[in-house]
Protein backbone atom coordinates (compact mmCIF):
# COMPACT_ATOMS: atom_id res chain seq x y z
CA UNK A 1 0.00 0.00 0.00
CA UNK A 2 2.95 2.38 1.15
CA UNK A 3 4.17 1.99 -2.44
CA UNK A 4 1.19 2.45 -4.05
CA UNK A 5 0.31 5.43 -2.33
CA UNK A 6 4.06 6.89 -2.81
CA UNK A 7 3.23 5.85 -6.77
CA UNK A 8 -0.07 7.69 -6.97
CA UNK A 9 1.37 10.79 -4.93
CA UNK A 10 4.65 10.79 -7.59
CA UNK A 11 1.64 11.38 -10.15
CA UNK A 12 -0.25 13.89 -8.55
CA UNK A 13 2.66 15.64 -8.02
CA UNK A 14 3.74 15.38 -12.22
CA UNK A 15 0.17 16.14 -12.57
CA UNK A 16 0.28 19.45 -10.99
CA UNK A 17 3.77 20.36 -12.18
CA UNK A 18 2.89 19.56 -15.83
CA UNK A 19 -0.32 22.08 -15.37
CA UNK A 20 1.07 24.69 -13.52
CA UNK A 21 4.53 24.51 -16.08
CA UNK A 22 4.48 27.15 -18.88
CA UNK A 23 5.43 25.91 -22.37
CA UNK A 24 5.13 28.03 -25.37
CA UNK A 25 3.62 26.26 -28.82
CA UNK A 26 6.71 25.84 -30.23
CA UNK A 27 8.74 23.68 -26.72
CA UNK A 28 5.27 21.67 -27.37
CA UNK A 29 5.80 21.02 -31.51
CA UNK A 30 8.98 20.64 -30.65
CA UNK A 31 8.36 18.11 -28.03
CA UNK A 32 6.04 16.62 -30.31
CA UNK A 33 7.95 16.25 -33.61
CA UNK A 34 10.37 14.64 -30.86
CA UNK A 35 8.28 11.84 -29.74
CA UNK A 36 7.05 11.56 -33.52
CA UNK A 37 10.74 10.85 -34.49
CA UNK A 38 11.72 8.52 -31.59
CA UNK A 39 8.59 6.54 -32.92
CA UNK A 40 9.55 6.15 -36.28
CA UNK A 41 12.75 5.16 -35.19
CA UNK A 42 11.68 2.43 -33.10
CA UNK A 43 9.18 1.22 -36.14
CA UNK A 44 11.88 0.84 -38.50
CA UNK A 45 13.84 -0.69 -36.47
CA UNK A 46 10.92 -3.20 -36.08
CA UNK A 47 10.66 -3.28 -39.80
CA UNK A 48 14.55 -4.01 -40.00
CA UNK A 49 14.37 -6.71 -37.53
CA UNK A 50 11.04 -8.41 -39.02
CA UNK A 51 12.88 -8.23 -42.22
CA UNK A 52 16.57 -9.24 -41.84
CA UNK A 53 14.60 -12.64 -39.32
CA UNK A 54 12.36 -13.47 -42.50
CA UNK A 55 15.14 -13.80 -45.12
CA UNK A 56 16.89 -16.01 -42.92
CA UNK A 57 13.78 -18.33 -42.49
CA UNK A 58 12.68 -18.13 -46.17
CA UNK A 59 16.14 -19.02 -46.99
CA UNK A 60 16.73 -21.68 -45.51
CA UNK A 61 13.04 -23.30 -46.44
CA UNK A 62 14.07 -22.57 -49.87
CA UNK A 63 17.48 -23.72 -51.13
CA UNK A 64 19.08 -24.19 -48.30
CA UNK A 65 21.59 -21.32 -47.12
CA UNK A 66 21.65 -18.40 -48.90
CA UNK A 67 24.70 -18.10 -51.00
CA UNK A 68 25.98 -18.12 -54.84
CA UNK A 69 28.28 -15.18 -54.44
CA UNK A 70 31.29 -17.54 -55.43
CA UNK A 71 29.81 -18.63 -58.03
CA UNK A 72 28.57 -15.42 -59.75
CA UNK A 73 32.22 -13.60 -58.95
CA UNK A 74 33.42 -16.43 -61.44
CA UNK A 75 31.44 -15.15 -64.34
CA UNK A 76 31.68 -11.90 -64.41
CA UNK A 77 34.07 -9.71 -66.02
CA UNK A 78 37.29 -8.82 -65.11
CA UNK A 79 38.71 -5.84 -64.46
CA UNK A 80 39.37 -3.82 -67.65
CA UNK A 81 41.05 -0.92 -66.44
CA UNK A 82 44.03 -3.10 -65.54
CA UNK A 83 44.36 -4.13 -69.18
CA UNK A 84 47.09 -2.48 -71.17
CA UNK A 85 46.87 -0.90 -74.39
CA UNK A 86 49.22 -2.44 -77.75
CA UNK A 87 49.19 -0.50 -80.83
CA UNK A 88 51.61 -3.48 -82.16
CA UNK A 89 50.44 -4.87 -85.53
CA UNK A 90 52.17 -8.31 -84.45
CA UNK A 91 49.78 -9.03 -81.51
CA UNK A 92 47.74 -11.78 -82.61
CA UNK A 93 44.24 -10.48 -80.94
CA UNK A 94 40.98 -12.82 -80.81
CA UNK A 95 37.54 -12.31 -80.38
CA UNK A 96 36.52 -9.26 -78.82
CA UNK A 97 35.11 -9.44 -75.26
CA UNK A 98 32.11 -8.09 -73.87
CA UNK A 99 31.56 -6.23 -70.82
CA UNK A 100 29.59 -8.39 -68.98
CA UNK A 101 27.55 -6.81 -65.86
CA UNK A 102 28.00 -9.57 -62.54
CA UNK A 103 24.89 -11.45 -62.21
CA UNK A 104 22.43 -11.25 -59.77
CA UNK A 105 23.48 -13.34 -57.16
CA UNK A 106 21.15 -16.25 -55.41
CA UNK A 107 21.63 -14.50 -52.37
CA UNK A 108 20.30 -11.30 -53.41
CA UNK A 109 17.38 -13.23 -55.38
CA UNK A 110 16.13 -15.03 -52.74
CA UNK A 111 16.59 -11.62 -50.27
CA UNK A 112 14.27 -10.02 -53.19
CA UNK A 113 11.67 -12.99 -52.68
CA UNK A 114 11.59 -13.02 -49.26
CA UNK A 115 10.86 -9.05 -48.78
CA UNK A 116 8.36 -9.54 -51.38
CA UNK A 117 6.43 -11.82 -49.15
CA UNK A 118 6.70 -9.70 -46.26
CA UNK A 119 5.40 -6.93 -48.23
CA UNK A 120 2.43 -8.89 -49.68
CA UNK A 121 1.87 -10.21 -45.72
CA UNK A 122 1.57 -6.54 -44.63
CA UNK A 123 -0.49 -5.51 -47.31
CA UNK A 124 -2.64 -8.76 -47.10
CA UNK A 125 -6.31 -7.40 -45.24
CA UNK A 126 -9.06 -10.05 -44.08
CA UNK A 127 -12.38 -8.91 -43.67
CA UNK A 128 -12.49 -9.81 -39.53
CA UNK A 129 -16.06 -9.23 -39.11
CA UNK A 130 -16.54 -12.28 -41.93
CA UNK A 131 -14.23 -14.39 -39.92
CA UNK A 132 -15.64 -13.39 -36.81
CA UNK A 133 -19.57 -15.09 -38.12
CA UNK A 134 -17.18 -18.13 -39.39
CA UNK A 135 -15.85 -18.96 -36.18
CA UNK A 136 -18.84 -18.10 -33.88
CA UNK A 137 -20.76 -20.47 -31.74
CA UNK A 138 -23.67 -18.25 -31.65
CA UNK A 139 -25.17 -19.48 -35.15
CA UNK A 140 -27.71 -16.32 -34.90
CA UNK A 141 -24.72 -13.97 -34.80
CA UNK A 142 -24.58 -11.77 -37.88
CA UNK A 143 -22.32 -9.52 -39.88
CA UNK A 144 -24.38 -6.82 -38.32
CA UNK A 145 -24.22 -7.94 -34.51
CA UNK A 146 -20.53 -7.89 -35.55
CA UNK A 147 -20.00 -4.87 -37.19
CA UNK A 148 -20.52 -2.25 -34.43
CA UNK A 149 -18.14 -4.82 -31.71
CA UNK A 150 -15.49 -5.19 -34.18
CA UNK A 151 -14.61 -1.74 -35.63
CA UNK A 152 -14.47 1.87 -34.31
CA UNK A 153 -14.22 5.38 -36.20
CA UNK A 154 -11.54 7.83 -34.99
CA UNK A 155 -11.02 11.11 -36.84
CA UNK A 156 -13.77 10.07 -39.49
CA UNK A 157 -11.34 7.19 -40.35
CA UNK A 158 -13.29 3.14 -39.79
CA UNK A 159 -10.53 1.12 -38.11
CA UNK A 160 -10.60 -2.12 -36.42
CA UNK A 161 -11.35 -2.70 -32.87
CA UNK A 162 -7.96 -5.10 -32.07
CA UNK A 163 -8.98 -5.65 -28.26
CA UNK A 164 -12.17 -7.14 -30.47
CA UNK A 165 -10.45 -8.69 -33.33
CA UNK A 166 -8.72 -10.91 -30.12
CA UNK A 167 -11.52 -11.78 -28.25
CA UNK A 168 -13.96 -13.01 -31.08
CA UNK A 169 -11.45 -14.56 -33.28
CA UNK A 170 -9.37 -17.41 -32.89
CA UNK A 171 -6.33 -15.98 -34.51
CA UNK A 172 -4.48 -19.01 -34.06
CA UNK A 173 -6.80 -21.59 -35.78
CA UNK A 174 -7.84 -18.99 -38.59
CA UNK A 175 -3.81 -18.50 -39.04
CA UNK A 176 -3.79 -22.27 -39.91
CA UNK A 177 -6.89 -22.56 -41.84
CA UNK A 178 -6.39 -19.46 -43.79
CA UNK A 179 -3.21 -17.97 -44.36
CA UNK A 180 -0.29 -20.23 -43.29
CA UNK A 181 0.17 -22.06 -46.75
CA UNK A 182 0.37 -19.13 -48.65
CA UNK A 183 2.50 -17.64 -46.02
CA UNK A 184 4.50 -20.66 -44.75
CA UNK A 185 7.58 -18.55 -44.17
CA UNK A 186 5.68 -15.83 -42.07
CA UNK A 187 4.18 -18.88 -40.44
CA UNK A 188 7.75 -20.83 -39.89
CA UNK A 189 8.93 -17.23 -38.37
CA UNK A 190 6.02 -16.89 -36.38
CA UNK A 191 6.73 -20.11 -34.42
CA UNK A 192 10.75 -19.57 -33.96
CA UNK A 193 9.81 -15.80 -32.36
CA UNK A 194 6.22 -17.37 -30.38
CA UNK A 195 8.11 -20.23 -29.13
CA UNK A 196 11.47 -17.60 -27.69
CA UNK A 197 12.10 -16.31 -24.37
CA UNK A 198 10.13 -12.73 -23.34
CA UNK A 199 13.06 -10.06 -24.30
CA UNK A 200 14.27 -7.40 -21.86
CA UNK A 201 12.39 -4.42 -21.98
CA UNK A 202 14.38 -2.38 -24.43
CA UNK A 203 14.17 -5.07 -27.16
CA UNK A 204 10.33 -5.99 -26.49
CA UNK A 205 9.78 -2.55 -27.46
CA UNK A 206 11.11 -3.03 -30.89
CA UNK A 207 9.99 -6.53 -31.43
CA UNK A 208 6.82 -6.74 -29.53
CA UNK A 209 4.01 -6.07 -32.38
CA UNK A 210 1.47 -5.56 -29.98
CA UNK A 211 3.75 -2.50 -28.24
CA UNK A 212 2.87 -1.32 -31.75
CA UNK A 213 -0.56 -2.22 -32.38
CA UNK A 214 -1.61 -0.69 -28.65
CA UNK A 215 0.93 2.07 -27.80
CA UNK A 216 -0.73 5.51 -26.94
CA UNK A 217 1.60 7.32 -29.15
CA UNK A 218 1.09 4.97 -32.09
CA UNK A 219 -0.12 8.03 -34.24
CA UNK A 220 1.28 7.29 -37.97
CA UNK A 221 1.67 2.93 -38.54
CA UNK A 222 -0.57 1.64 -40.97
CA UNK A 223 -4.10 0.47 -39.18
CA UNK A 224 -4.33 -2.20 -42.23
CA UNK A 225 -1.08 -3.40 -40.71
CA UNK A 226 -2.61 -3.97 -37.30
CA UNK A 227 -5.41 -6.14 -37.81
CA UNK A 228 -2.28 -8.56 -39.28
CA UNK A 229 -0.08 -8.09 -36.01
CA UNK A 230 -2.31 -9.33 -33.57
CA UNK A 231 -1.35 -12.78 -34.19
CA UNK A 232 1.92 -11.88 -31.97
CA UNK A 233 -0.58 -13.23 -29.12
CA UNK A 234 2.17 -15.19 -26.66
CA UNK A 235 0.22 -18.83 -26.60
CA UNK A 236 2.43 -21.94 -26.22
CA UNK A 237 -0.14 -24.33 -26.03
CA UNK A 238 -0.85 -23.16 -29.84
CA UNK A 239 2.61 -23.15 -30.90
CA UNK A 240 2.68 -26.46 -29.46
CA UNK A 241 -0.34 -28.08 -31.40
CA UNK A 242 1.10 -26.35 -34.18
CA UNK A 243 3.93 -28.22 -34.36
CA UNK A 244 2.93 -31.52 -33.71
CA UNK A 245 0.93 -31.07 -36.97
CA UNK A 246 3.55 -30.21 -38.92
CA UNK A 247 5.77 -32.69 -38.12
CA UNK A 248 2.96 -35.28 -38.42
CA UNK A 249 1.83 -34.32 -41.83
Amino acid sequence: MEEADSLLGGARVLRTRSSTSQHSPSDSLARRNADDERLEQTIAAGNKLLYDAHREVYCKLNAGPCGGDEEAADVSSPNFDLVPSVDDDKVICGAPIAVTKPATTSKTIQHAQADKVVDEWLEYTVDWVSVACRYSADENKSKDDFTPLMLVRRNGVVCWRVEAVCEHVDIMCWFRESASGRFSSIAALARIWLGRAPSNASQERVVSTGGNVMNSLRTRTDNLRAEMQVLSKHNKKEIHHMELESSSA
